[in-house]
C-alpha cells in the first residue's frame, strides 16, 4: 500500500532536496506508484506523434515550448522564432485511466522555472517517456514503478524540463495537485537517495526547518489533477 505523507512536507522536501539535478533516469514505487504497464502505455501514445515512425514524423521538427507563469515577468508576449509552429504550452498531462504521464520545467527553490521557455521538439519529449516506461515493467532494479527522466536539450546537454511516469493515489499526485493549484514548480530529486529520504516522509513535518512556519502557513487546495490537452 502506498504511504501518503502530509502535502506540505512533501513540497517542503522537494526543495530542501534541491541541488544539481542528476541527469538520469530514476524510478521509484513509493513516490510515483506502481501503474499498470498497459494503461502507461496508451498515456505514453497520448503525446503527439508518439505512434508514428521516428524518422519521418514531424516530430523532430524544432519548436517552443513555454510555460508562461514562470517567465519574467509573467505571461509576457514571446517571439516565436520557430513559426509557424505553434508555441507550445506547459505542463502537459496526458493520461489513459491510472496512469499519468506528465511533462513540466524543472523548478528552482525560489518557486520559479530554470527553464520556463526552451526550443526542443516532440522526437526528444517521446524518447525520453519511452525510457521511463522501463520503470513501469519492472525493468529495473526498483521492481515495477513509476518514475522521472530529464528532457535535455540537444545543443547544451542540460536539462530544460521534466517527463514523470506515476499512478493515481501515489505520492507524486499530490505534488502535482499542488503544483496545478497553488503554482508552486516540483524541483526533480536528485538522486536515488533522494528519492528514499522523500519516500521515507510519512509524518507531517515539525516546524523547525528554514521558512517552514510560511510554508505551512499556505493554504491547501483539495482536488484532483487538471488535464491539459
Amino acid at each position: 500500500m502506498l504511504r501518503t505523507p502530509h502535502p506540505i512536507a512533501v513540497i517542503y522536501l522537494s526543495l530542501v532536496l534541491y541541488a544539481c539535478r542528476a541527469l538520469s533516469l530514476l524510478c521509484n514505487p513509493e513516490i510515483y506508484g506502481i501503474p499498470d504497464p498497459a494503461d502507461c502505455l496508451n498515456a505514453y501514445y497520448e503525446i503527439p506523434y508518439a505512434n508514428q515512425p521516428p524518422a519521418t514524423s514531424p516530430a523532430q521538427q524544432r519548436q517552443l515550448f513555454c510555460e508562461p507563469q514562470f517567465l519574467s515577468p509573467p505571461f509576457k508576449s514571446v517571439l516565436n522564432r520557430y513559426s509557424p509552429l505553434p508555441i507550445v504550452q506547459l505542463p502537459k498531462i496526458w493520461r489513459h485511466k491510472t496512469c499519468f504521464v506528465a511533462f513540466m520545467t524543472n523548478g528552482q527553490p525560489n518557486m520559479r522555472a530554470s527553464n520556463p521557455l526552451f526550443g526542443s521538439n516532440w522526437r526528444d519529449i517521446i524518447d525520453t517517456a519511452q525510457a521511463i516506461l522501463g520503470c513501469t515493467s519492472g525493468g529495473r532494479s526498483s521492481g515495477p514503478s513509476g518514475g522521472w527522466a530529464p528532457l535535455l536539450l540537444q545543443h547544451t546537454g542540460k536539462a530544460a524540463a521534466a517527463l514523470y511516469i506515476y499512478t493515481s493515489g501515489s505520492l507524486f499526485e499530490s505534488m502535482v495537485n499542488h503544483y496545478m493549484s497553488q503554482g508552486w514548480p516540483i524541483i526533480p530529486p536528485n538522486s536515488e537517495t533522494d528519492l528514499a529520504a522523500l519516500a521515507n516522509l510519512t509524518s507531517p513535518l515539525t516546524n523547525t526547518g528554514p521558512n517552514l512556519s510560511a510554508i505551512l502557513q499556505m493554504p491547501l487546495v483539495p482536488g484532483d489533477v487538471k488535464l491539459l490537452d
